[in-house]
């Protein structure tokens, strides 16, 4: 009888420490995914549009755009020439346009800064930069009605096209095509969002955003 008391004793203390080694492991795993930034390559503001003005090339539609972060409050201006495919799209659906940043007045740009040298992975922020009013760049549309959802592509890093949504998602260049970054509007839900395309060209991207947010 004795013995098995002892064989009912052992069986419930083993199956005890079992639920509670799955528990702590099951715990420690869930704390660590909470605690996982969703994407820490990539800066998202908030778009008001302006204007929106129709031509043969397209429509171009300019926002103010709004950082808020650590108490400070960055402003710029973005201006986008979105189009439709056309006849000389090519297979991929990639779209030839260009943009503009603007400088906006009374704007706190030191905590923006900061977080897109974090998301472009840039190792240097120069203190030298002559600001200017305005940057143009050139880029390719990627895709229109995208998501951040998971789906059967990947575009722009981060955007898929099925399940559709608002985004419109573009690689954008600066200095002369030597910076590449990710670039991508919600107009519905009013968001923008800056990521990183490759860290080599966090620097570049970063020195030359600077000089205009």
């Amino acid at each position: 009888m004795k013995r098995y008391s002892r064989l009912i004793i052992y069986a419930v203390f083993l199956v005890g420490f079992l639920i509670f080694s799955w528990y702590k492991s099951t715990y420690k795993n869930q704390s660590i995914q909470n605690l996982a930034p969703e994407n820490t390559g990539s800066v998202v503001f908030i778009i008001q549009e302006i204007s929106s003005v129709k031509s043969q090339e397209g429509e171009t539609k300019r926002w103010l755009a709004t950082y808020s972060s650590g108490g400070k409050h960055a402003y710029f201006h973005l201006e986008l020439l979105l189009k439709e495919p056309s006849a000389t799209t090519n297979k991929l659906g990639i779209i030839p346009t260009k943009g503009t940043f603007y400088h906006e007045a009374n704007s706190d740009n030191s905590q923006l800064v900061t977080d897109l040298a974090k998301a472009l992975e840039a190792t240097e922020i120069s203190k030298q930069i002559t600001k200017t009013n305005s940057l143009p760049f050139t880029a390719t549309i990627l895709g229109t009605n995208l998501s951040k959802e998971l789906g059967s592509d990947v575009r722009a890093g981060s955007f898929t096209s099925n399940p559709k949504g608002g985004w419109t998602a573009l690689k954008a260049f600066v200095a002369d095509g030597q910076g590449e970054f990710y670039l991508a509007i919600d107009s519905v839900n009013k968001k923008g969002e800056i990521s990183i395309k490759d860290p080599e060209y966090g620097n570049i991207v970063l020195r030359e955003l600077v000089k205009v947010l």
